[in-house]
Parts: structure tokens; sequence; C-alpha cells
């Protein structure tokens, strides 16, 4: 929703949709966590690009304001080249790009996962929180990765390790990762019109600095 604030400034009321729970009982009541998966993996090529859609259906939100984070920025660029129409702007910070789907540094995680040990890695990282800040797990995902509370790992990971389904459904949405869906909607991405603001950081691990020239 869109209002014109005191100032004559926009106001928009915010409606997440996350590709992964991260806090129990709070998802899109209009998309389940369970069923985007198994959107995902039935209908890989277009990556989420159907669930947002079913997403913004359900919230009769004509058109929306998109704001893309990592993955969750790789399936707004496949949304708004497949529907361009329903979108009203785009903001894309530090995501995954092109052929840089997934990043290589995030690969042995997913080799990993595809390994069967993505559920002893996670109980691993929830036992010691330290490990969940090392360089060999999520630490080089923060600037300052010792700032990151004991609470606040817990507040990510435990919800995907409380039921042997939910951690599946992660491990099906790791499996999705693949580059090929967002190569294909590069000729579309081009004509893309909509205003778009690109913010990147400049010491990401994963997403390098060059991706944002690239999306310019």
């Amino acid at each position: 929703d869109q209002r014109v604030g005191p100032g004559g400034e926009r106001e928009h009321d915010l409606d997440t949709v996350g590709m992964l729970e991260v806090d129990g009982d709070r998802t899109a009541a209009a998309v389940p966590f369970r069923e985007r998966a198994r959107w995902i993996g039935r209908h890989g090529r277009h990556v989420g690009g159907e669930t947002l859609e079913q997403f913004l259906d359900a919230l009769n939100v004509e058109p929306a304001d998109l704001v893309g984070n990592d993955s969750g920025g790789g399936i707004a660029q496949i949304f708004s080249a497949l529907y361009p129409q329903r979108v009203r702007s785009l903001t894309l910070t530090d995501c995954d790009v092109h052929d840089n789907w997934p990043p290589a540094a995030f690969k042995p995680f997913l080799a990993m996962a595809a390994g069967g040990g993505l559920r002893g890695t996670l109980e691993a990282m929830l036992s010691n929180k330290d490990m969940y800040r090392s360089p060999q797990a999520l630490g080089p995902a923060y600037e300052h990765p010792e700032h990151v509370t004991d609470e606040s790992i817990e507040t990510y990971l435990r919800p995907l390790v409380r039921t042997e389904q939910r951690t599946r459904d992660l491990q099906r949405f790791l499996a999705a990762f693949d580059n090929a869906h967002t190569r294909a909607i590069e000729a579309r991405l081009k004509t893309l019109s909509v205003p778009t603001l690109i913010v990147w950081g400049t010491d990401d691990v994963y997403f390098d600095v060059e991706w944002s020239k690239w999306l310019a």
C-alpha cells in the first residue's frame, strides 16, 4: 500500500516473503514455506518467480515495489523480468546475479548439504555458536561476525532443525540454486524499464562489487 506522508513523501506498507522461515510460526500465510519449496522443486526454471506472483496475488498487491537481497535478489530479478507490469520499482542489494548463482564461496556449503550433512552442520553451529561465526562457516557473511549474538543465531537457525521436514525443505531450496534461471532472463532484464536502485557492499566475499556494475 502507498500513502502520502505529512511532508509529501510516499509511504508504503511493507509485506515480506522469505524463502526460508526464520521465526517459527510467523510465515507468509498466503504461501507457506513448505509449498514454496515444492514450487521451486517442481518449477525450477523460474525459481520462485511464480511463488512471488502467488504471494502478491493473495495480498492483492499491484504493482509492487520489490527489494531483494542474496538469493531473494536473484528471485526479484527473475520476477521483474517475467512480470514487468507487476513491478513499480526494484531495489537490489548484494545478491545472486547472472552466472554467479550460487557464488563460488558458498559452493562448499551446498556440497555439504547435498552430501547429507545439513542437519548435523546446523545442529553443530547451534551447539557451538563460535563455529557459526568462524571463517569456515558463516562468519564471512558478516562485516563483524563477533557482533552476531547467540540469540540472533538461535533465531536464524533453530526453526530449520525444529522438524525433519523443515530441514528437508531447506535442503530442497539449496538444491534448486542454478544460474540457468538468471542467465535465461538476461535479455528481458536488459529491457526492464522500471526505476531501479542498486546498493552494494564493497567487500562481500559472495557478491563482488563487479556484479553491481553488471546490473547497472
